[in-house]
């Protein structure tokens, strides 16, 4: 049996590295600062933090400074943004008989959003893959002669 040279060694921990890249994604963090500025739509994952509690909402809106949506208690699936709305310890939170969470935009002491970038995550794995190939046909001509 042939020994594997360094370099391959590198280049399948290089791959594994890719392959950890491609699977985890990129995430960027933006803290806003207003209720004013929480995005609404159906794509986003909402959660609401309170003291002890956390609620997982979906089908949002915001009309006349409240912000209401029905509670999840399915499962928590999320295709899009992830956003997480802290509300102030004192806030009033009301749940209706119909499991409709309403707080006002006011309670909100802060909103975090995470937003995911797959086509950053996509590009950057696939271009460290074709520059590992490359490298590892440059490595292979290099041994075994033109």
């Amino acid at each position: 049996m042939k020994k594997y040279l360094q370099v391959q060694d590198f280049i399948c921990v290089l791959m594994i590295f890719v392959l950890f890249i491609g699977l985890s994604g990129c995430t960027t963090t933006k803290i806003a600062v207003s209720g004013s500025e929480i995005p609404v739509s159906a794509e986003n994952c909402y959660t609401i933090d309170c003291l002890n509690l956390k609620y997982y909402l979906e089908n949002v809106s915001i009309v006349e400074g409240i912000l209401s949506g029905k509670i999840n208690t399915d499962g928590y699936s999320c295709k899009g943004d992830k956003i997480h709305i802290y509300a102030y310890s004192d806030s009033l939170i009301l749940i209706s008989t119909e499991n409709v969470l309403n707080i006002s935009l006011n309670g909100i002491s802060k909103v975090v959003i995470v937003k995911f970038s797959a086509e950053k995550t996509e590009l950057l794995s696939k271009s460290i893959e074709v520059g590992l190939f490359i490298l590892l046909g440059i490595g292979h001509l290099a041994l075994e002669g033109m």
